[in-house]
């Protein structure tokens, strides 16, 4: 078995050409350009926002802001096999767990209509420090302990080219559009564009079908307000095998929470799947501390940005997919504030490839059926409670 996983994870690790990318990123230029003079205004307003609220902190923990945030479409990546539908809605998804706190920001805009995109919500997840969903950790551990579960995506040998076919594709002004092909890489080298990296509608990947339990730490949904600002609490992520450190996030627009205190993923309309990532000299840093010294892969045989197989998807077209962060305190230990800038297409539809349902009421996480039981359960389980006295972080 193991032999196995680590095939996959060195699979995982192969990506696009680089030459490809850089062809691209080039002939793309011209539509960077365009995406600015439609937008530039709308992004200045939130640039301008995002300064003011961060110069509250001091000028001396201020990054200097990335530009390349601000004018280009957010790249559509792989869902991965850790997703699971139906998750809390809650702003805080520490649940207890030790890491970095990281308050992370983000400021959605719709790329067809040039405006801040209000009310969507906001869905993440990521591993823990030492490199394990929530979910499924106990099939994390039949990866022989080598720091959490094998590399994200969907087994064949990087994110699907292409988006989603038939009427939930792109369509409109500004909507982007594909053809690379299902190994990840490129047919051609103009096939690349923002949704290179994406899942095919047709499905693929384990889709959360291993999931083992119903634990939710570092899993949640909230809602941004009306100035397309959203919020949430949470830890920044460790490394795995075969990953770059970094956080999935999804966004839906028209959805709803159900009685329980559940998102019900099937209530809207999925409009963005992407990754979020780090400035590699930070994780340097944050490596040195506890509890990612305990993580079980060493930090010196730790995937890189650059040698992740997902990662230059996510800068297709000169986007930075680097949250731009500054210390909440005077020390690192005291956590970070990461903020970034998402465009989405309002008229893009992103597909769901998860079978995995977080039931509140069950022991365990359910891999085949969607869950929108309407009960008053918290959702803290007893098998969350004892799970945690194992010491996983």
């Amino acid at each position: 078995m193991l032999p196995l996983l680590l095939l996959i994870a060195s699979a995982f690790a192969h990506g696009p050409d680089p030459d490809d990318v850089s062809l691209y990123r080039r002939n793309n230029l011209v539509e960077r350009d365009s995406i600015q003079k439609r937008c530039g205004a709308t992004l200045y307003g939130i640039h301008k926002r995002r300064l003011a609220r961060r110069g509250a902190l001091g000028p001396e923990r201020r990054d200097a802001p990335s530009s390349a945030a601000l004018c280009s479409m957010t790249p559509e990546l792989t869902e991965g096999p850790y997703h699971v539908n139906n998750e809390l809605y809650r702003q805080n998804v520490t649940d207890g767990q030790a890491g970095l706190p990281l308050t992370l920001h983000v400021t959605f805009m719709d790329v067809e209509t040039c405006e801040i995109a209000p009310n969507l919500w906001m869905e993440i997840w990521a591993a823990n420090a030492t490199g394990f969903y929530s979910g499924f950790t106990i099939s994390s551990l039949g990866g022989g302990g080598g720091g959490g579960p094998p590399g994200g995506g969907n087994g064949t040998g990087g994110p699907p080219g292409g988006g989603p076919s038939g009427s939930g594709g792109p369509s409109g002004t500004g909507a982007p559009s594909g053809t690379g092909t299902a190994s990840g890489g490129a047919s051609t080298t103009t096939s690349l564009s923002p949704l290179s990296g994406a899942d095919s509608g047709t499905g693929g990947g384990p889709g959360g079908q291993n999931a083992t339990d119903n634990l939710t730490f570092l899993r949640g949904v909230t809602q941004a307000d009306d100035k397309g600002e959203a919020t949430m609490y949470t830890l920044v992520p460790g490394w795995y095998t075969g990953r770059a450190v970094h956080i999935h996030i999804r966004v839906f627009n028209g959805s709803s929470v159900a009685e329980n205190g559940t998102f019900v993923s099937s209530s809207g309309v999925a409009h963005h799947t992407g990754q979020l990532f780090f400035k590699q000299d930070l994780l340097d840093d944050i490596a040195k501390l506890a509890p990612y010294t305990q993580n079980p892969l060493a930090y010196a045989n730790a995937t890189t940005n650059e040698e992740d197989g997902i990662y230059p998807y996510s800068s297709i077209g000169g986007y930075d997919p680097d949250l731009e962060t500054e210390m909440l305190g005077d020390d690192l230990s005291d956590g970070l504030e990461g903020h970034i800038v998402i465009t989405i297409n309002g008229s893009y539809v992103s597909p769901e490839v998860a079978t995995a349902y977080y039931n509140p009421s069950s022991n365990g996480t359910d891999s085949s059926s969607n869950s929108t039981d309407t009960s008053s359960d918290s959702g803290t389980s007893a098998a969350r409670r004892q799970f945690s006295l194992f010491g996983f972080f």
